[in-house]
């Protein structure tokens, strides 16, 4: 059996994946950090610890204690909090590696920064708390600001903004990318004329066209595995571009993300879409992998009978 665990404030996420799965007799199920491993944990299951990056470093510890207990139990444990990186962290390590841009706490905010930059939350996923800040008085002000308005103990991150768009593109993209325990399911393709690609604008037949390609072809998904494997991250959804080279810049591998909405599934052009991406990733769930595999492996013992 599957595991989803999740803070308990955010469960929405995998809530209508997890009714669909068991509807169709998949066994999974939605747990959340409250829950002791041993009221769910039986052996040979698959835990995908999710939230790992809203983790602060005063409780990262707990994490780790939850991971042990559910290893104790004889689980398999995706998302180990040894190995996966918080979000400022695995930024640095990924622009060590050529990915475009870095990140600071607001205390640590070098001079030699790249502008324009724009500040954002550690551990949530609510996106910028700016607009792109284009000078260092910019960013003093919107610290203070930030300060003044925060909901949150910690400083902010600065981050560097890097422009993907290409020569003469007035709009920005997206892809999203689920990675489940090595295997790359490519989800959507987004075009936006703001930066922060959330949502597309209203798409053309040439943007459902690029989608359905992409979700046909998977491109990237080498570099997208590689980025997941260096950062120690088993199940997420990438969020990335594409530069005209092919390489991707990643800006950023959440570990718990909305898998799909309700209207999503409506009549309409990203029906399709979604429902395409749902087949595909249920066949990237461990225990579907590990199903083919007795299969494949029941099949040959019958061959092998009649020879």
């Amino acid at each position: 059996m599957i595991h989803f665990v999740t803070l308990p404030a955010h469960r929405y996420t995998h809530d209508l994946l997890v009714t669909r799965l068991v509807r169709e007799g998949i066994a999974v199920g939605l747990q959340d950090y409250a829950t002791p491993p041993v009221r769910f944990c039986q052996p040979q299951d698959t835990v995908i610890l999710c939230d790992v990056e809203r983790f602060r470093e005063a409780d990262l510890k707990r994490l780790q204690r939850y991971a042990r207990h559910c290893e104790a139990a004889g689980t398999q444990v995706l998302n180990h909090p040894r190995r996966a990186m918080g979000r400022m962290r695995l930024i640095n390590s990924l622009a060590a590696q050529g990915n475009g841009f870095r990140a600071w706490t607001a205390s640590e905010f070098p001079s030699d920064a790249r502008f324009p930059v724009f500040l954002r939350d550690e551990f949530e996923h609510s996106g910028p708390a700016t607009e792109l800040l284009h000078a260092s008085g910019q960013v003093a002000a919107a610290l203070r600001q930030y300060d003044r308005s925060r909901r949150s103990d910690g400083e902010p991150l600065v981050v560097e903004f890097v422009d993907i768009r290409a020569r003469g593109d007035d709009r920005y993209h997206k892809y999203g990318a689920f990675f489940m325990d090595g295997t790359v399911v490519p989800r959507h393709l987004f075009f936006a004329k703001h930066w922060v690609v959330k949502r597309p604008d209203e798409q053309s037949k040439d943007d459902l066209a690029a989608e359905r390609e992409y979700l046909r072809e998977n491109h990237h998904a080498d570099s997208v595995a590689e980025a997941c494997r260096r950062c120690g991250i088993d199940y997420g959804r990438v969020d990335f571009s594409a530069r005209s080279d092919g390489s991707i810049i990643v800006f950023e591998i959440n570990t718990n993300p909305t898998v799909f909405h309700l209207e999503d599934f409506e009549q309409g052009p990203r029906q399709e879409v979604t429902e395409n991406f749902y087949r595909a990733f249920k066949r990237s769930l461990p225990m579907s992998r590990s199903a083919a595999s007795d299969s494949a492996s029941e099949l040959s013992d019958k061959t092998v009978a009649r020879q």
